[in-house]
């Protein structure tokens, strides 16, 4: 379920499943960010495969040091953050609960 104190910046939806919202969640809010090609009201349609890393996966990780740092470091307090994609893998069933608000970069169900 999601719930009402969650931002995200895109869905990457699976093919088939079922997704339950809270009672006050917000979809479909305009934004600074809103595409302004799109007229309102025309079918989206998504792109059902990703090759984005993972924040868990150390190989997708760099150490400060001597060399210009390439790509983010997780930080403790920001776990997951607004450039985090949460994954959730098809043909399962989840329950995460958070108690304070969260924002990530996406939401995946797609589960790739």
């Amino acid at each position: 379920m999601l719930g009402n104190d969650m931002e995200f910046g895109a869905m990457v939806l699976p093919l088939h499943g079922s997704i339950l919202f809270g009672d006050n969640v917000l979809i479909g809010v305009r934004s600074d960010e809103q595409c302004t090609e799109t007229p309102a009201g025309k079918e989206q349609y998504f792109q059902p495969e990703m090759k984005e890393k993972f924040y868990h996966d150390g190989r997708n990780w760099m150490r400060l040091g001597d060399s210009v740092l390439q790509t983010p470091l997780l930080h403790v307090e920001q776990v997951p953050s607004d450039i985090d994609t949460a994954l959730f893998f098809e043909q399962a069933s989840y329950r995460v609960q958070i108690d304070s608000p969260v924002r990530v970069g996406q939401l995946n169900f797609s589960g790739t």
